[in-house]
């Protein structure tokens, strides 16, 4: 449970969110959030998590099926969208 509980901060801070933020938080409020919390938002930012990532053979580390490359590039392009339709709100 700790291992996979620390893959899915290190996710998170790989990867980021898949729609831009809505408001700024400090950085040092993570530290600090309770573990159910961090596992709504994971699974929040991951929704399709099980789909787009697998488990590397070696331990607990989760790669994505299409490449890391590609997964940044798939979430900027899905978080630009968002932030064009919040603009137009």
């Amino acid at each position: 449970r700790d291992d996979f509980f620390s893959a899915m901060k290190r996710l998170m801070r790989v990867y980021g969110p898949t729609k831009c933020l809505r408001n700024r938080t400090p950085k040092e409020s993570g530290k600090y959030a309770k573990n159910a919390s961090v596992k709504r938002k994971f699974y929040r930012w991951f929704p399709d998590f099980h789909e787009r990532f697998v488990l590397q053979t070696q331990g607990e580390w989760y790669k994505p099926k299409i490449g890391h490359a590609e997964e940044m590039a798939f979430r900027e392009t899905l978080r630009k969208k968002d932030q064009v339709i919040l603009t137009a709100k």
